[in-house]
């Protein structure tokens, strides 16, 4: 069933960079991924060895842009830099 299905990242190749273990992600944008951590259900950053850089706790996300991305977190939108 879709609800089982995992994402991850692979290379032209064809290679897992990111095994497939979160339940949604977006595109590189700026050096970072958005994904969606299993467990908790919540969107954090990922960099692109894999390496999470900002924490699993927002509802939504968008991609960055421009050093910034948009994030929804305690019932309204808001925006972050690299470090969170």
């Amino acid at each position: 069933a879709m609800e089982d299905w995992k994402y991850g990242f692979i290379d032209k190749a064809g290679t897992y960079r990111i095994q497939p273990k979160y339940d949604n992600v977006q595109s590189y944008r700026d050096g970072f991924a958005a994904v969606k951590d299993p467990i908790t259900k919540k969107w954090g950053f990922i960099d692109k060895r894999g390496k999470q850089v900002i924490d699993f706790k927002f509802e939504n996300v968008k991609s960055f842009s421009s050093g910034l991305a948009g994030v929804y977190y305690n019932k309204k939108w808001g925006f972050i830099n690299k470090k969170g």
